[in-house]
């Protein structure tokens, strides 16, 4: 009986906009973790230059990206050749070396840098891993990014060129932590980034608190007029940069875009159709 309703080639073309129709429902109303890891998948979201600009990460673990820190500054460099104590931020379980919050070497943290930004919802074990091509380190800090052990969590240095790098802490909720990918000795190339729980409780991210600049205060400068005359300021325009990523919606805070699902249903009907003539059989 399916074979002949296959032969059918109306009915064949049935099936197909029935799976297609099914895989569009999918997309809208599948749980919203499944959408952001298959967008994940497909949509690399690279990191920020600079922790001000970190890259955002919300929804469920494992988290994954790829990005390349090629073309960014360096902007953190913690200080080398320190095994104890190295990082000091409250959170360590194990990095690279024999101390907990890891090992910092001469060169560790010198090259470009690119940045990611959490929060969890709960209190929960994380394990960070990197891997690249080159000697790329890689770090945790919370609350802010500076040069300070006082603001490091943990680190893993110690693999060489196409090593995995891998630190393991615990997330408190409530607070920012920030994944940085650092280049050794000047290092950069593309890199590939997961977060996983240690111990899976429904942990998720909820996206990062972003550092405010610390505003400098000037103090005014007294000047004596006779005549006091109105200036009339004219508003600075503040360019606003566009988004670069494409991500389907989800409750749990990450962007949606209906080009997306658009894009989808538009390639899905026509595989289908495309794989229908082709499987039609011969008159």
């Amino acid at each position: 009986m399916l074979r002949k309703l296959w032969q059918n080639k109306a009915s064949r073309f049935g099936l197909f906009f029935l799976f297609n129709l099914a895989l569009v429902a999918f997309l809208v109303w599948s749980p919203a973790d499944w959408r952001t890891n298959i967008v994940r998948s497909y949509a690399p979201l690279d990191g920020g230059d600079t922790c001000t600009a970190a890259t955002q990460i919300t929804g469920a673990f494992p988290y994954n990206d790829s990005g390349t820190t090629v073309g960014k500054t360096d902007n953190y460099d913690l200080p080398a050749d320190v095994t104890s104590p190295t990082c000091l931020a409250a959170g360590a379980i194990a990095g690279g070396g024999a101390q907990p919050g890891g090992s910092i070497y001469t060169g560790t943290g010198t090259g470009p840098d690119a940045a990611y930004a959490f929060e969890v919802n709960q209190t929960c074990n994380l394990r960070a891993s990197m891997t690249s091509a080159s000697d790329l380190g890689l770090i945790i800090y919370l609350g802010q990014c500076t040069s300070s052990l006082d603001d490091c969590v943990v680190v893993d240095d110690t693999g060489v060129a196409g090593a995995t790098e891998q630190v393991d802490f615990t997330a408190t909720a409530g607070q920012t932590y920030y994944m940085v990918v650092d280049g050794y000795n000047g290092s950069a190339n593309t890199y590939t980034v997961n977060i996983t729980e240690l111990t899976t409780t429904g942990c998720q991210a909820v996206g990062g608190a972003t550092p405010t600049p610390t505003a400098t205060a000037v103090p005014p400068t007294a000047t004596a007029t006779a005549t006091a005359t109105a200036t009339v300021v004219a508003p600075t325009a503040t360019a606003t940069q566009p988004p670069t990523d494409v991500q389907l919606s989800s409750v749990n805070g990450q962007s949606s875009s209906v080009v997306s699902l658009l894009m989808v249903a538009v390639i899905a009907v026509l595989g289908g159709i495309l794989v229908a003539k082709r499987m039609r059989p011969q008159e």
